[in-house]
């Protein structure tokens, strides 16, 4: 009877927030995909316990990412993709973004019975509005740390339910990580590109995982010496030079968004194409072999940019030029000797710097002598 109670709740809260809006952005530009699956077999409707045969309760399928079902992105489901797709339906574009390294997760999931589900906790109260956007305990939104997914996501229908009192005293929180009544921790986790675990929701139950996954896009960028320089930035915007500085550069064409990853080394491919163009100066040359090797030739600003695949990235070359110039103070003992240094140059204080003692501190020992 329970589980009669909650479907005919599931099917209520849907005809009650069918008008709600939600801004969604998501398709290529998101890392989730696959799906994830909250559904508890219902007996007394004819499901059939370890299969998943449309008579389950609970959130049902939920969706990572709009492309699982319009791979094409024209706003309308395609045939083929998952057996759980419908064909020729309108879909908005949403997704899950699960970045590669520790930060936050954003974006919006897609559950066939509940409707969106909030991994960001930035959206309550901006894009839909809730009684409260604090979750049982601590933070809401959900965190990667690590290969862990820490946090809360919240179901929007329900949540917008708690503002008019309809949500029959449910919260919609579900729970990516904690310790279930028998002291088990519990959590979902990343291995690779491949999500495992089980969330949990106190109102639905576990929410499996397993089926869903992260879908990496390779970055073309330019690194310092090698694709795994130790994780240092990209070379892009300004970069700093001195003449007759010299670099290796290495093209890289990889998942990270740093130079900590050793595989896709693009540099000599013949796809690839790099390109010098004056900034407005012809500051600096490359020697077009692998490593490709920058050096600053002149004082002045170029661009250096490399193409390969789709992509393209490019930074630009400041080189400072270097200059000499006669200099006669207490750190030359006085002697007039030649100095170099970078542009602009001190303008020259003494001049003949073959003869020694040329140049000398002033005397302030004097005194006044009577006539």
């Amino acid at each position: 009877m329970k589980k009669r109670i909650l479907f005919s709740l599931v099917i209520f809260m849907l005809i009650f927030t069918v008008g709600a809006v939600i801004k969604t952005s998501a398709g290529t530009g998101e890392s989730g995909s696959g799906w994830s699956w909250g559904g508890t077999e219902d007996d007394t409707i004819g499901g059939l316990i370890g299969s998943i045969d449309g008579n389950e309760t609970g959130a049902g399928w939920i969706s990572m990412n709009s492309l699982n079902c319009d791979s094409d992105e024209n706003g309308i489901t395609d045939i083929g993709n998952y057996p759980n797709c419908p064909v020729g339906l309108a879909v908005s574009s949403y997704g899950v973004n699960i970045p590669a390294g520790d930060g936050n997760v954003t974006g919006m999931a897609w559950s066939s019975n509940l409707g969106w589900i909030d991994f960001d906790s930035s959206l309550c109260n901006s894009q839909y509005v809730a009684i409260s956007c604090v979750p049982p305990s601590g933070s809401a939104g959900v965190v990667r740390s690590g290969n862990n997914l820490n946090g809360w996501v919240r179901i929007v229908s329900i949540a917008e339910a708690t503002v008019s009192g309809n949500s029959g005293g449910w919260e919609g929180w579900i729970s990516m990580n904690g310790t279930a009544q028998d002291s088990s921790p519990y959590g979902v986790t990343i291995s690779g590109n491949s999500l495992s675990g089980y969330a949990w929701s106190d109102e639905l139950g576990w929410v499996d995982f397993s089926r869903a996954s992260i879908t990496t896009t390779d970055i073309l960028k330019i690194c310092s010496d090698n694709c795994d320089n130790g994780g240092g930035t990209p070379l892009t915007g300004n970069v700093s030079f001195t003449e007759s500085e010299t670099r290796d550069l290495r093209a890289c064409y990889n998942s990270s968004s740093v130079c900590d990853d050793a595989t896709g080394d693009v540099t000599s491919d013949p796809g690839t194409a790099w390109a010098e163009t004056p900034n407005p100066d012809d500051a600096v040359s490359l020697s077009g072999g692998n490593p490709n090797v920058l050096t600053a030739t002149a004082a002045g600003s170029e661009d250096v940019s490399v193409t390969y695949s789709s992509g393209n990235t490019s930074f630009t070359a400041n080189v400072t030029g270097i200059c000499s110039y006669n200099l006669c103070d207490e750190s030359t003992s006085y002697q007039c000797s030649v100095r170099s240094g970078t542009d602009p140059c001190p303008t020259d204080n003494c001049s003949d710097t073959g003869t020694p003692e040329t140049c000398y501190p002033p005397d302030y020992n004097w005194r006044e002598v009577s006539p």
